[in-house]
């Protein structure tokens, strides 16, 4: 019959390269995947965020909160909410969100060409309308973008 050789239990160098090859390859390539979902969401997180204190802004302007009406301002790597027609950043009841490592703002199109949405007492329409995109530092090609109209509402395409 056959003939079993047991001396042979070990496996060749050649065999540990090529398995230790392998699983280099599952994941230099499955990573990738992994990192767009990350980025995407990171991405979707910060316009949420962003869509949450304008939206805050006119609410609490509509109320007229305070008797005062709110704005957002923007920098690249940061939104501010605040209270008033004017932005002050020494003012401490400023609060701020600070974009993720990998976002930023990289257009800003408001009338008027300021860095702030201010929205108006009572009606929370403003005058200060327009658009702001954010995108992926690694992938600009990857953005949302925000819009403000003249009438106060916000759109997203988030």
């Amino acid at each position: 019959m056959f003939k079993i050789n047991l001396n042979n239990r070990g496996i060749t160098l050649l065999e540990a390269l090529f398995a230790i090859g392998i699983v280099f390859l599952l994941f230099v390539f499955g990573i990738k995947p992994f990192e767009a979902v990350r980025d995407r969401q990171m991405l979707n997180r910060v316009v949420e965020d962003v869509e949450k204190i304008l939206q805050s802004a006119r609410t609490n302007s509509q109320a007229s909160t305070d008797a005062s009406s709110y704005g957002v301002h923007f920098e690249v790597d940061r939104a501010t909410f605040f209270a008033g027609s004017f932005y002050f950043e020494s003012d401490p009841d400023n609060q701020t969100i600070i974009f993720d490592d990998n976002v930023n703002i990289t257009e800003l199109f408001l009338v008027g060409g300021g860095s702030d949405v201010v929205f108006n007492r009572i009606t929370g329409d403003t005058n200060t309308s327009g658009s702001i995109k954010f995108s992926l530092i690694d992938n600009p090609s990857r953005f949302k973008l925000i819009t403000v109209f003249p009438i106060g509402t916000i759109f997203s395409n988030y």
